[in-house]
């Protein structure tokens, strides 16, 4: 047992903590000389002490900055490789075709980068649909009763526009000026009414034909915008153009409907097939007022090629720039009933300094927000067209977010144009 604790066995050990101690301090200056080396004094010092706020915060790349703001965006974007063309060509269907219906009310954030030097690949094409709320509402089409002086208020809390989905066309050459979520689907209230216009035109009824009010025709409209027309009134297709599109009379819409299909759902059946034909592929429709339906909804690209093709027939460009019509007599009106367009009527400034908005159509309910199809001359030449959806949701419609949407991407544009 003795011999087993004996001094001969522990000296060893004793002597041998000088060595260990002379390599462990050589290893720890080295770490410490290669700390400096790669680092800095200065970041050494930091790290320690958590000084060095002269240097301030560390510098955030753009790309890194772009990756985070995106990020925040509630709709998810797809590859840059499926951005929409400048042909207004359909983008492919995607996954959310599945879902076509939208499910969030807020609506999504446009890219900051979205009108990049008017770039008509600036922002990707959404891969989700967005959501709006699914409470249907009435069908005015004046919504907002703050006053306002037309002047664009920009840039909105949420974005550069108010509006969810945007589109701004050329309208000479069809380049895209604009985009940002052009083939989300959204309800298309009573933008609904130009595919209702268009599809009347097309059917080859005649537009001095002779048509009578009768009560179907003005059942459930309680809710909905109207022209005014009674049971018993007799007026003209073309009367009921006006009266469809300028102060949006959903009476004129069911009454065109029933005489060119004898039904709704049959001239529903109609506007869907005119859609396909003109490549409206993320568009479905129900009726031709643009009452909320879940089953009725579009997209502002969609829309932008129903009114490029409407925008070629005569008498739909001369509705469509028209502020004020008079009806002639009618039974329940016999001087006539005076319909205006919201937006040309003069009651609204429409200019935007160096041109005006020269052509409209409105439409607004609570799940679709307020969505505007317009066209506007600048002083240079330039015509353009935009169609956007789903401004002021997220702001309780307590102004007219469309049409300073409007202004502020049209004067945009009349000033790259001409530089």
């Amino acid at each position: 047992m003795s011999g087993r604790k004996g001094g001969t066995r522990l000296a060893p050990r004793k002597t041998s903590f000088l060595p260990v101690a002379m390599v462990c301090l050589i290893l720890l200056s080295l770490a410490a000389a290669l700390s400096v080396f790669l680092l800095g004094p200065r970041d050494i010092l930091n790290r320690f002490t958590g000084s060095g706020s002269d240097a301030g915060p560390p510098a955030v790349s753009q790309d890194t900055q772009a990756s985070s703001e995106t990020s925040q965006s509630p709709v998810s974007y797809s590859s840059p490789s499926a951005e929409p063309s400048d042909s207004l060509s359909p983008a492919p269907q995607t996954s959310s075709e599945a879902d076509p219906h939208p499910s969030k009310e807020t609506a999504p954030s446009p890219s900051p980068s979205a009108f990049a030097e008017l770039s008509p690949t600036a922002v990707p094409t959404p891969s989700t649909d967005i959501s709006p709320s699914p409470a249907a509402s009435d069908d005015e089409d004046t919504p907002g009763e703050v006053p306002y002086d037309g002047s664009p208020r920009h840039p909105p809390p949420n974005g550069d526009i108010y509006s969810a989905c945007a589109l701004l066309t050329d309208l000479d050459t069809g380049r895209v000026l604009y985009v940002n979520n052009a083939d989300t689907r959204n309800y298309p209230a009573s933008l609904t009414k130009i595919l209702t216009c268009v599809t009347v035109l097309d059917s080859g009824i005649g537009i001095d034909e002779p048509v009578v009010f009768t009560a179907p025709m003005l059942e459930g409209l309680e809710d909905a915008s109207v022209a005014g027309f009674r049971e018993g009134d007799a007026v003209t297709v073309k009367d009921l153009l006006y009266g469809l599109m300028l102060p949006s009379g959903a009476d004129c819409a069911n009454a065109l409907a029933i005489t060119s299909a004898g039904s709704a759902e049959g001239f529903a059946e109609m506007m869907n097939e005119k859609a396909a034909q003109l490549g409206m592929s993320r568009s479905h429709f129900v009726n031709p007022t643009g009452l909320h339906d879940p089953e009725q909804y579009s997209t502002v690209r969609d829309m932008t090629r129903l009114l490029s093709y409407a925008l070629k027939n005569a008498l739909f460009s001369d509705i469509f720039t028209t502020g004020e019509y008079i009806m002639p007599p009618t039974a329940s009106s016999p001087e006539g009933i005076k319909v205006k367009n919201y937006i040309l009527s003069g009651d609204l400034e429409i200019s935007f300094g160096s041109g005006s908005i020269i052509g409209a159509k409105t439409g607004f309910t609570t799940p679709a927000g307020q969505c505007l199809a317009s066209i506007a001359a600048a002083d240079s030449g330039a015509r353009f067209m935009l169609v956007t959806m789903g401004a002021g949701r997220e702001f309780d419609f307590d102004g007219r977010y469309s049409i300073a949407d409007a202004l502020y991407l049209y004067a945009m544009a009349a000033e790259k144009t001409r530089e």
